[in-house]
């Protein structure tokens, strides 16, 4: 792989063949098919099957006539091209032979794979084009096809070379939109140089095409031509399946170059979890039918109140997310915005120290320390107020006036204090309480919890919320009910990145639907907030934390492949999802992870592995992992961590309780019928909902890093 080439396996390459219609088309000999980024041509010599397959009745000259017709290919690498012809060859090479065997003299010629820049080559200049104007080198070089398809190159503008990136610049000036994506470029040039009228596309693309800012001209753009089927590959990555080297999160794009007629349908299709699953698609018409649904056009890219494209919704959501989407925004009762940006050249922090608190030294929370009705105290660093302009953006610390006139003056209700202390025109909308939310900038779902501006601050890693309606609590409830995440997966979900992860950004709160609550609902969701909070403060102890203990005072260690235990057979590797469900290292796998005759040495290894700071586990790392050498101290340590996970279950199960009560009271204020909010429950149980929208950040949570305390020197922040 390089500059954001990488390879594509086969079962993305057939599916889309297949979904394209380049595997059933009849007329598929007078056809032509391009791969504008070809590299070793990997979907032109899978390509060649369905070819040769129409044309069983011709003689082998022509069957090799008929792939050097149909088929092009076009990059910018000459060793590519030089691969590709290799590739072609080798595909071919049993016809080849039967030809020669046929006719000695018989020779093949070059495939149609040329060396050049498909984004620069015939594509004309701004200033060039013009109503009916086709520029000559544009219709004797560039003979538009039947089919476009590829895995173009995934690379930001800001990494393409400078000088290539003036020409692009210029080229495709109606597509800037921030830090652009080459295949923006590819997407864009298909549609309006490459494909014939009624032309097909099947394209793999960086799944910022879908949700990011930098796409937004191109979905514009995009949206006027029939586009037919969205696939999101992020679950394939997650498992570890496709793309294994890269940090990029992919998705299919379907379409034709027809304009858009309303009504049209796109088909959605959801819930591909391996490799097996795209070819399970195209043979299994019962296993497509339920992992897809034909979702009128016009509504579903006006579902998104950003202008996204809701790449993981069904036809069931569509009414509920409509629903939902006219109903109040949090907007309406919230500002949000990020947290302390420090900068290179911040002065302000130093390592955590207790002593040092006070009233112009706070502790420093960013986002790992947040979850769901919780902040923990436990920082890595303190903020001094003093030193606050050499940060970047101090976000609202820049002035806590309000809150010092206010101090200790909490909202005890829910309802909001109207008698807070304001300056002028800022009590118009000014804050309804003292205490603020915090959610972390980067999660699976959306997690919130609640903290005084006087005894914390708040790192960008986190969002800053301030309530200008209800209570901080009240606020952080309707934040982590299961309606906010359900909307928020399905419709706000944006900067995707590895492990299922995305970026909440400001104005994903803005658009969160907000319910209009009676006094009486408001106080109740203060209530359960409050209590869901003192018990996560009990509860912020994981059971990793009472592993990590009780190793302390273990006198002998080994290492676990010398007690036996290594990976199951046919596992290299595998990943901190997969050790436990969310936060109860009690309950079975569904698959088998370890070889090990002990069962308490398979249960030390996985908490042991969910102790450490890393998200991925090699074979080398099972064996080498410490564990007791002596078996009655695995023994009772295993029993030590059975027992306070038994224990901390109980707590579990009454947070989780509350969590039901406050979705029952928030899908009331949003007027969801029971039906309506039975159908959430259940989408957010299906896969992948089941592993973000189901798995928000709690005090318990394993995977909640307890990373070692660790600040920087001035100037050492961003230095590499």
């Amino acid at each position: 792989m390089s500059l954001g080439e990488y390879y594509t396996p086969d079962e993305v390459v057939d599916f889309i063949l297949a979904q394209t219609g380049i595997c059933g088309d009849p007329a598929i000999m007078q056809k032509r098919i391009l791969d504008p980024s070809c590299g070793s041509f990997t979907f032109g010599v899978r390509a060649i099957q369905p070819l040769l397959k129409a044309g069983a009745h011709l003689s082998p000259q022509n069957k090799i006539d008929l792939v050097r017709t149909c088929l092009r290919g076009q990059d910018i690498n000459p060793f590519s091209v030089f691969l590709s012809h290799l590739s072609i060859l080798f595909g071919l090479l049993d016809i080849y032979l039967e030809a020669k065997r046929l006719d000695p003299s018989f020779e093949i010629q070059p495939f149609s794979v040329k060396n050049r820049n498909s984004l620069t080559y015939g594509v004309p200049a701004p200033d060039e084009e013009g109503p009916g104007q086709e520029p000559e080198d544009l219709a004797e070089e560039i003979e538009r096809v039947d089919y476009v398809v590829g895995n173009p190159p995934f690379v930001r503008n800001e990494r393409i070379p400078t000088g290539d990136r003036a020409v692009l610049d210029k080229l495709y000036a109606g597509l800037q939109a921030g830090n652009t994506d080459l295949a923006s470029y590819f997407l864009y040039a298909a549609f309006n140089y490459w494909m014939k009228a009624g032309g097909s596309l099947g394209m793999v693309a960086p799944l910022s095409v879908a949700n990011a800012r930098m796409a937004s001209e191109l979905r514009r753009f995009l949206n006027v031509y029939e586009l037919t089927a969205v696939v999101s590959l992020e679950w394939l990555r997650l498992r570890k399946e496709i793309f294994k080297s890269v940090d990029i999160v992919p998705m299919l794009i379907f379409g034709r170059a027809t304009p858009a007629v309303t009504p049209h349908q796109i088909q959605v299709i959801t819930g591909l979890e391996r490799r097996q699953d795209l070819e399970r698609f195209n043979a299994d018409a019962t296993y497509a039918a339920a992992h897809s649904s034909a979702i009128d056009f016009h509504k579903w890219y006006s579902l998104s109140p950003t202008g996204d494209w809701p790449v993981e919704i069904t036809a069931t959501d569509v009414p509920i997310l409509e629903k939902l989407k006219s109903r109040d925004e949090l907007s309406s009762a919230g500002r949000p915005s990020y947290g302390i940006k420090l900068g290179a050249n911040a002065h302000a922090t130093s390592p955590y120290n207790q002593a040092e608190i006070d009233d112009e030294t706070l502790p420093l929370i960013k986002g790992q320390n947040i979850c769901s009705f919780h902040c923990d105290p436990e920082t890595q660093e303190l903020l001094h107020l003093d030193r606050l302009a050499t940060a970047s953006d101090p976000s609202l610390w820049a002035d806590l006036e309000f809150y010092r006139k206010n101090e200790g003056r909490y909202d005890e209700d829910g309802l909001g204090r109207k008698d807070l202390k304001h300056d002028g025109l800022r009590a118009m909308n000014g804050p309804t309480d003292v205490r603020c939310c915090a959610i972390p900038g980067v999660y699976r779902t959306i997690s919130a919890g609640w903290f005084s501006p006087l005894e914390y601050a708040v790192h960008d890693s986190a969002r800053v919320l301030v309530p200008t309606r209800f209570s901080g609590p009240v606020t952080a409830a309707i934040l982590n009910s299961r309606m906010s995440r359900y909307y928020a997966f399905l419709l706000l979900r944006s900067a995707v990145i590895q492990r299922a992860h995305c970026t909440f950004y400001p104005r994903t709160f803005d658009h969160l639907p907000f319910p209009r609550l009676s006094a009486r609902q408001a106080r109740k969701l203060h209530r359960l907030a409050l209590e869901a909070s003192e018990l996560s403060g009990r509860a912020a102890m994981a059971v990793t934390d009472i592993y990590l203990e009780s190793m302390e005072k273990v006198e002998s260690l080994t290492k676990a492949g010398f007690l036996g235990l290594r990976l199951a057979e046919g596992l290299e590797e595998i990943d901190r999802e997969e050790l436990a469900p969310p936060g109860d290292p009690q309950i079975p796998l569904d698959f088998k992870l370890f070889v090990a005759e002990d069962p308490d040495l398979e249960l030390l290894a996985r908490v042991a592995l969910l102790a450490t700071d890393d998200d991925e586990f090699t074979a080398q790392d099972i064996e080498d992992l410490p564990l007791p050498a002596a078996a009655p101290a695995r023994k009772q340590l295993a029993e030590k961590v059975r027992n306070y996970a038994a224990d901390l279950k109980k707590t579990q199960d009454r947070v989780l309780a509350i969590m039901e009560e406050i979705d029952e009271i928030v899908a009331e204020g949003l007027s969801l019928s029971s039906a309506e909010h039975g159908t959430i429950r259940k989408r957010c149980h299906e896969f992948p909902l089941s592993i973000t929208v189901e798995r928000p950040r709690f005090a318990w949570n394993p995977e909640r890093k307890r990373q070692a305390r660790r600040t920087y020197l001035p100037g050492e922040r961003f230095r590499t």
